[in-house]
């Protein structure tokens, strides 16, 4: 035994060693993670749009900072928001042989999966999976602290990696369908925040009849929401009766295999149950026609009117310095009958935020470049701004935003910059990036027990971890699959989408037109697409 765990240990040697040995890299290239990244210059031009936010790419805080640790020098070709992927796709056609050396997209720009698999079956994209394997550190080392195995998410059906990704874990954003309650009416008519569909009725018809904001009118509503954010309010409701799957189309996992949650009887009996508080006035049909500001003006009104809702934050839709964003408090997910939690659940995703063209004459420099933005300090740095700058450290007895939940306080905000306003420091997000929960959720709390994210991060324990145990996020599809589904995948998403509203809401009745519905979502292929969608789920497992 002894003699061969030596021989195994000796093949495995030289099996890395033959590996490290059949690796030629760049040699202009030192090795990876050492800086600078370059011997010699290197000279990239970067395509990206134009963002409000950020003044000037080219003489940019971050750009410079890129250009010093990487000694590159970096031109940008930036094009406008709106016409971004409409001038890519139309040099894509013609070849692809004005495309600058790398791409980069932001939130505003997303490049599907789909899209970039084409680009890279024309040829104008190259694969960087080698440099992923080979010429890697700063995205590596991001990942692994992320807790999350990104590669998967990044492989093309054809087994290739055409893209390094923008990759933000925020537990808020993931479980984003979070249930709100004005806690003084529950106190004034000696409620308990309601746990089912059964109490959650209750609750709400004496919020109704019961006057608890004490004026002597008949003017409190039990539960609203605007147009906007409605489908929140609704996936929280129905997921007392299903699995809702999906946050973009109500698809569900039971056992590795995918089922349209929108045509079981478990959804209609939850369609049933929100026509029934809308048809007793518990449920304001306002929800499905109101806009943002007038939600917000019903939520400003004095005295309070509303009981409760469901949204990612209900505190911003107060006035900052409003007190009842303290007395708006999250209550847990809502249970099924049975006392099982499904809460609706969002998985992080990994866009395709960094491309290297066919045309870049140094492409493992430039993948070297996408592997330094992925580091924590450009990663942090992207979002937040220069260290010691934008942000400083922690000092000792600063508490986390999410301090409830083990996080440690990573970053306190000096004020030079604020978010959604016009800076120089950073890039704004736009580009790859990778961070996992713990960077977001260590921001220190400055305090206020009227800040949202503060009050958000007080109930998120009550939600992380009660989502679905299967779940099926970022299917990337072949060409010809795409060509399949495409079509007919967004006819059916319509068609849903419509007809849930008018189940709800009157215009169509969940006995007598439950038959047609479904009919029409089978006439419209949803066969082929549940299939199609099977087996690009399969690939990810």
């Amino acid at each position: 035994k002894k003699l061969l765990s030596i021989l195994l240990c000796m093949t495995l040697c030289v099996a890395i060693t033959f590996q490290v040995m059949a690796w030629q890299g760049d040699p202009n290239l030192n090795p990876p993670g050492q800086l600078p990244i370059c011997k010699e210059k290197v000279t990239l031009t970067i395509g990206i749009a134009g963002n409000p936010n950020v003044i000037d790419f080219e003489n940019n805080r971050m750009t410079q900072m890129l250009e010093e640790d990487g000694n590159f020098e970096l031109d940008f070709v930036t094009f406008t928001v709106k016409e971004m992927l409409e001038k890519l796709n139309v040099m894509v056609q013609t070849g692809g042989d004005d495309l600058p050396d790398v791409l980069i997209f932001g939130q505003k720009t997303r490049l599907k999966n789909t899209t970039l698999f084409n680009w890279a079956l024309n040829g104008v994209v190259i694969p960087i999976t080698d440099y992923v394997k080979n010429s890697s550190y700063f995205f590596t080392e991001s990942m692994h602290a992320s807790g999350t195995d990104l590669i998967p998410m990044l492989t093309m059906p054809d087994g290739e990696i055409y893209a390094l990704p923008a990759y933000a874990r925020s537990i808020g954003n993931e479980y984003q369908h979070k249930n709100w309650v004005y806690q003084p009416w529950l106190d004034k008519l000696g409620l308990t925040s309601p746990k089912n569909a059964e109490e959650l009725y209750e609750v709400l018809k004496k919020f109704k009849e019961q006057d608890p904001n004490g004026n002597n009118k008949a003017d409190e509503i039990p539960m609203i929401s605007y147009y906007g954010d409605v489908k929140y309010l609704i996936r929280s409701l129905l997921s007392m009766f299903c699995d809702v799957g999906n946050f973009s189309d109500y698809v569900a996992v039971n056992d590795g295999k995918l089922y349209p949650v929108y045509i079981t009887e478990e959804y209609r009996e939850g369609l049933r149950y929100i026509r029934k508080l809308i048809d007793e006035d518990l449920l304001s049909a306002l929800s499905f026609t109101q806009d943002e500001a007038q939600f917000k003006a019903l939520m400003a009104q004095e005295p309070t009117v509303v009981g409760m809702g469901v949204r990612p934050s209900i505190t911003t839709a107060l006035p900052a310095t409003d007190t009842r964003r303290a007395e708006y408090v999250g209550i847990p997910p809502f249970a099924m009958a049975d006392g099982t939690v499904i809460t609706p659940y969002t998985p992080t995703q990994a866009h395709p935020s960094f491309v290297i063209t066919k045309n870049c004459k140094n492409p493992e420099a430039a993948y070297r470049l996408g592997d330094l933005i992925c580091s924590e300090k450009y990663t942090v740095m992207t979002r937040w701004g220069e260290a010691n700058v934008d942000w400083v450290k922690p000092e000792e007895g600063s508490i986390a935003l999410y301090a409830s939940m083990g996080y440690e306080p990573y970053l306190k905000e000096t004020g030079n910059i604020s978010w959604g306003s016009p800076q120089n420091q950073s890039w704004f997000c736009e580009g790859p990036y990778v961070r996992g929960y713990a960077i977001p959720a260590g921001m220190v709390w400055n305090g206020s027990p009227l800040d949202s994210e503060y009050r958000i991060a007080q109930i998120m324990p009550e939600y992380v971890g009660k989502g679905p145990k299967e779940y099926c996020a970022n299917l990337i599809y072949t060409e010809e699959e795409n060509n399949i589904i495409a079509e007919p995948l967004m006819i059916i998403n319509s068609y849903v989408a419509e007809c849930q509203a008018q189940f709800v809401t009157g215009g169509m009745d969940i006995d007598s037109d439950w038959e047609a519905y479904v009919n029409e979502l089978k006439n419209n292929d949803l066969e082929t697409v549940m299939k199609v969608m099977q087996g690009a789920y399969d690939r990810t497992r």
